[in-house]
């Protein structure tokens, strides 16, 4: 299999060409690509094709879409790879607990960045098991489709209290949730979402740590988003929230439910409801650097 990059930077990788040993059916490979000197920070793309040695048709990717409802099928899309660059800054040594929820990238995003991932069991977690993390990330709806998250609750808190980090990617507000209490600062969840993903940010707090370190956020950070800017917003929260931006779908009223955080303990918690799962897929370079501020976050010392 030969390997064909096209875009701004340069490949630097040993080999284009990919050989498969007899029987090998999966290969695992790392990709090098050196970003131009010129460019912005979210300006250099490109993609990666791989062809059959000596053929000038690209491989494609089968999708399989597998419903009861409907017979069994694949859909066979582009397989190209798009590599995108972004300026960032990711502390060194972050150590993050992911704990699933109806999936999401988050743990590959994580990786990414060069951080280490601890996948965590929610229905037997311990504070042995949360021992040198420094954030904890919720999959999407996690307290939609994870009972486990019931016995993990006081276990959380706990750790939170003593200095951790736990980060709530969007749930839905809906009967369904396996428990009303999401965390140690209480907040409850509405309908309101934004789905104009052209729609301006308002920071409401610059100069929140959050919004700072290690990356200086900016509406740049927003641009290229896709489908949506984020959904079920909290609606109601304690007074100990900050929350950090404010924005509304034309002829709607400003919402600020979507990204908030606050103290509890020695250790913070945050509820961001941003389609963050929806743009590290796309290949977004402001989602990974607001990634990159929430596990940082408390590495820098910045809780109570």
């Amino acid at each position: 299999v030969q390997l064909d990059f096209q875009g701004d930077g340069v490949f630097v990788g040993k080999d284009s060409a990919v050989r498969f040993l007899a029987g090998q059916s999966v290969m695992h490979l790392s990709i090098a690509v050196r970003k131009p000197t010129r460019g912005k920070a979210g300006q250099t793309r490109g993609s990666l094709t791989a062809y059959l040695h000596g053929d000038e048709v690209p491989l494609m990717t089968a999708i399989p879409i597998r419903y009861d409802h409907i017979p069994h099928q694949e859909v066979w899309v582009d397989g190209s790879l798009p590599i995108v660059t972004a300026d960032m800054a990711v502390p060194k040594g972050l150590q993050v607990g992911y704990i699933d929820g109806a999936g999401d990238d988050a743990p590959e995003a994580m990786k990414q960045l060069g951080v280490e991932v601890k996948r965590l069991n929610a229905a037997t977690l311990t504070l042995e098991d949360l021992k040198g993390l420094t954030s904890v990330v919720l999959g999407i709806r996690a307290f939609n489709v994870n009972q486990g998250l019931v016995a993990a609750q006081p276990v959380l808190e706990n750790w939170v209290q003593n200095g951790g980090h736990l980060i709530i990617q969007y749930n839905t507000a809906t009967r369904d949730q396996v428990t009303d209490h999401m965390g140690p600062v209480p907040f409850k969840l509405g309908r309101d979402r934004v789905t104009v993903e052209e729609t301006p940010a308002t920071f409401l707090a610059p100069t929140h740590p959050m919004m700072t370190y290690p990356n200086a956020l900016s509406e740049a950070d927003f641009d290229g988003w896709v489908q949506e800017r984020g959904l079920y917003f909290a609606s109601e929260w304690d007074k100990a929230f900050v929350p950090l931006l404010e924005w509304a779908d034309p002829g709607e009223t400003p919402k600020q439910g979507a990204w908030i955080t606050a103290p509890s303990g020695e250790g913070q918690v945050t509820y961001c409801g941003l389609s963050l799962f929806r743009e590290w897929r796309a290949g977004v370079p402001g989602a990974y650097r607001i990634l990159a501020n929430l596990l940082a976050f408390q590495t820098a010392g910045h809780g109570k």
